[in-house]
């Protein structure tokens, strides 16, 4: 079950306030001890984490994609851009790290032996692409008609096809990003200061969530755990209130939660 993207839009549009509120009530001490991370909240971050990597590996919206500043686009979304205005295509996705999922329509060796994967496009003709080196041993374990989701840069088109380079597999992507955004939140519990509005979000979901679930719950990470915390996230108000709650109380131990 994927407990953040129902609910991550409306979490991360109301924290602006809440911090704000937070900033203006308190005043940091001067010597903050380090925030730690109780085992309920490990648990929850770690059934967070089984989540966001599944999504993410499936092209999904998740905080990893916030974290890395990702466009997510369809193969088809993108050739139908680029056939409506190539200009309008190149402001989109051009040099951009988008995000593609896409069904295979073939797997390529390319010049060097450096793959690249077309994608269907629906009635817009395909997408183009191009795998970053290495990629060849797994490269050949695509198989058409399978879904996919890469992690690229744009890279323009040519002849009319989109192209896209630096092609990595969005799951090992997604974990790789995912370690250094739960380093961040770490970073920012131990009282540095971290410009990731990502890792400071969650740095304060985490704690809020916890003082909300009962007890008994997320005693171990995992499906249980994850379907205790979507419950807590339904209840919009008395969320936001925990949350400003707890952003006071971080902000008063002298850690800080702002971006800048």
């Amino acid at each position: 079950m994927n407990v953040t993207n129902k609910y991550k839009i409306i979490l991360k549009d109301s924290l602006g306030l809440i911090l704000f509120l937070a900033l203006g009530l308190v005043s940091p001490t001067r010597a903050a001890p380090p925030y730690v991370m109780s085992p309920l909240e490990a648990n929850i971050l770690a059934s967070l984490e089984i989540d966001e990597r599944a999504v993410f590996a499936a092209g999904g919206d998740t905080y990893i994609g916030d974290y890395l500043g990702v466009v997510r686009a369809t193969a088809t979304e993108v050739a139908k851009t680029y056939a409506s205005n190539e200009v309008a295509g190149d402001q989109a996705y051009y040099k951009k790290s988008v995000l593609l999922r896409g069904v295979i329509s073939s797997v390529r060796s390319g010049l060097g032996n450096t793959p690249y994967v077309v994608l269907h496009a629906g009635a817009y003709r395909q997408v183009q692409a191009k795998l970053v080196e290495g990629s060849a041993e797994r490269a050949a374990q695509l198989r058409i008609g399978e879904k996919l989701a890469l992690m690229c840069q744009g890279g323009g088109s040519i002849a009319g096809i989109p192209m896209f380079k630096a092609c990595q597999f969005a799951d090992t992507v997604g974990s790789e990003a995912w370690q250094r955004l739960a380093s961040d939140i770490r970073r920012i519990y131990a009282g540095e200061v971290v410009r990731s509005e990502t890792a400071i979000t969650l740095a304060v979901i985490l704690p809020t969530v916890a003082s909300l679930l009962p007890k008994s719950t997320c005693r171990t990470p995992g499906q249980h755990c994850q379907e205790n915390v979507s419950l807590v996230l339904r209840d919009h108000e008395r969320l936001l209130t925990e949350m400003q709650r707890v952003a006071i109380r971080l902000k008063g131990t002298g850690i800080s939660l702002k971006p800048d």
